[in-house]
């Protein structure tokens, strides 16, 4: 059985945020499961049924008004961010790849502007 965090572990990562759908693909009974519990669609592919893009949308709507509250506590004058210290003021240290995804989504939709230079490894400028 897959809890609300695994679920959400392989669905942010499959996304094109992030684009390692190879978490699902390469461990056993996952895509499986997915496809049983109605968040995938049983093709090759990765393809998310409607279940899955509510449930990304819900945690967005739920941690995107955070995450820019926390960008706008760090942003101080000539100061670069690094990526674990979004996460760590997230309190999602261990699941960083939904800070990335919120990131890359408030990017996406004009809410923020991630430097074009910015790499998650090194200090970030948005």
């Amino acid at each position: 059985m897959l809890g609300e965090i695994e679920l959400l572990y392989y669905l942010i990562n499959a996304t094109d945020y992030i684009g390692n759908s190879l978490e699902i693909k390469n461990t056993p009974g996952v895509k499986d499961k997915l496809i049983e519990k109605g968040y995938l669609e049983d093709v090759d592919g990765i393809k998310f049924t409607e279940k899955a893009i509510d449930l990304l949308n819900n945690f967005f709507e739920k941690h995107a008004s955070r995450a820019l509250e926390v960008l706008k506590m760090l942003r101080l004058p000539t100061h670069e961010v690094s990526f674990g210290e979004i996460c760590y003021w997230m309190a999602m240290e261990d699941q960083m790849y939904c800070v990335k995804y919120l990131l890359k989504r408030l990017n996406e939709d004009g809410k923020i502007q991630l430097d074009k230079s910015s790499n998650w490894g090194t200090p970030m400028k948005y």
